[in-house]
């Protein structure tokens, strides 16, 4: 009797999850900024620990915020799936190899080591399923990333009031382990910098001083890799764009950005603040750690077998490497050696195809495209893409061959973004 009570009780609270999940994905589906919040909202609690403590415990997994979240956004892309364009095949390919890796992964490892091992990858792509189904033309990106931005500055300097300013490898003032040595980590730097191209593309005036003082805290901040996106974005923007007026408003940022990072180089700037960017301009420690990592990482990949080499290693493998002497198994931190183990070389091309369609078809349309596209590309070298670049990502993919600007606010013209399943007027012919 008493497992009756038990198996009708647990369906009754699966039941009641499975609705409430459903109509918050409704809610999703219906206002896309819902989404975007929830993309962008695991990056706010990373200090706190909330991260980390489990929603609920089922089967002896556990169950986070984050996974609540990926599970709201995959309903929302269901919902929402009639959107679904020309770029759904290579995410679809990515999504079985993730899949696959996992279901060997259960197999050999175990649920909860296989899973743990995914969830990251499952995070980024259940938010870029729900992302690619938004038509962004609808949506005053400019003003959310404005206001996301001021919040990531917030977050910056409340970390600054608590912990103090530190250097890239050392402390400032902290006096708890949930301290990062850095002002915004490096998901939340990126995060910024997307902000922050999109508030100067966005070509509203007004706007352009809440953009300095981002790229100042950004600077402040000591993210090299963000810096290297920065650079990388804007160069692209500035080579490969064909609005000539962009071109040249992506000049002056890379000016004067190139202006600042020789000077940290050089290090001409004073006192305190200014060698500690010195340092963080200069130190090598971290790169060197990475390579090595890598390279072990990559020797063991390419040494196992060929089906492992084309479709990635089963989740719940690891990523042990000794470097140094030390054992380490956090991240590989680098997005394409994370794809080229867990996905394979398949679903690494996958991947390199879809960004650099999008990037092919912003070059015409979608200048704030090119440049998510761009700096993606160069911060994905050294670091692991998190789920919160899904909105930029989800612009970037459903760019289409041309566009026209569907918002105008005060005479100012919004970021150009292109509309699924809207044509061009065609002339009348007698």
């Amino acid at each position: 009797m008493n497992l009756v009570f038990n198996l009708a009780f647990g369906l009754l609270l699966l039941a009641a999850a499975l609705a409430s999940l459903t109509m918050a994905a409704q809610l999703v589906a219906n206002k896309p900024m819902v989404g975007a919040a929830l993309c962008l909202a695991p990056a706010t609690w990373i200090y706190g620990g909330l991260g980390d403590i489990a929603a609920t415990e089922v089967a002896g997994l556990s169950f986070y915020a984050s996974d609540l979240i990926a599970g709201v956004l995959i309903i929302a892309a269901l919902i929402q799936f009639d959107a679904f364009g020309d770029w759904a095949w290579p995410l679809a390919g990515i999504t079985f190899l993730i899949g696959l890796s996992l279901v060997q992964g259960v197999a050999l490892f175990g649920a909860a080591a296989a899973v743990n091992d995914a969830r990251s990858s499952i995070y980024l792509v259940a938010a870029v399923w729900w992302a690619v189904t938004v038509d962004w033309s609808k949506q005053d990106v400019g003003r959310a990333a404005l206001v996301a931005g001021w919040l990531f500055v917030a977050l910056a300097f409340l970390h600054l009031f608590l912990y103090g300013f530190a250097t890239v490898n050392g402390t400032g003032d902290e006096s708890s382990v949930d301290a990062s040595y850095r002002m915004l980590n490096s998901s939340q730097a990126l995060v910024l910098a997307l902000c922050t191209a999109t508030v100067i593309f966005d070509r509203n005036r007004r706007r352009l001083a809440s953009a300095v003082i981002f790229m100042v805290v950004l600077i402040a901040a000591q993210n090299r890799s963000v810096w290297v996106a920065l650079i990388g974005g804007f160069m692209a923007v500035a080579l490969l764009s064909a609005d000539s007026d962009r071109r040249r408003a992506a000049l002056t940022p890379l000016a004067l950005g190139g202006l600042v990072v020789a000077l940290v180089l050089a290090g001409t700037l004073g006192g305190s603040i200014g060698s500690k960017l010195t340092t963080a301009g200069t130190d090598t420690v971290t790169w060197a750690w990475r390579v090595q990592g890598w390279e072990i990482l990559l020797d063991s990949w390419l040494s196992g077998p060929l089906a492992g080499i084309l479709l990635g290693v089963p989740f719940g493998s690891g990523l042990e490497r000794v470097v140094d002497g030390l054992t380490w198994t956090v991240g590989a931190h680098s997005w394409y050696v994370e794809l080229l183990l867990k996905v394979g070389a398949i679903g690494m091309l996958l991947w390199i195809t879809l960004i650099v369609r999008g990037i092919a078809r912003a070059r015409k349309t979608d200048v704030a495209a090119l440049f998510y596209g761009a700096a993606l590309l160069c911060f994905s070298v050294a670091y692991d893409l998190p789920q919160y670049v899904a909105p930029w990502l989800g612009v970037l993919l459903t760019v289409q061959g041309s566009a026209r600007v569907s918002r105008v606010s005060n005479g100012c013209r919004p970021v150009q973004l292109a509309q699924r399943g809207v044509s061009r007027p065609r002339p009348f012919v007698p």
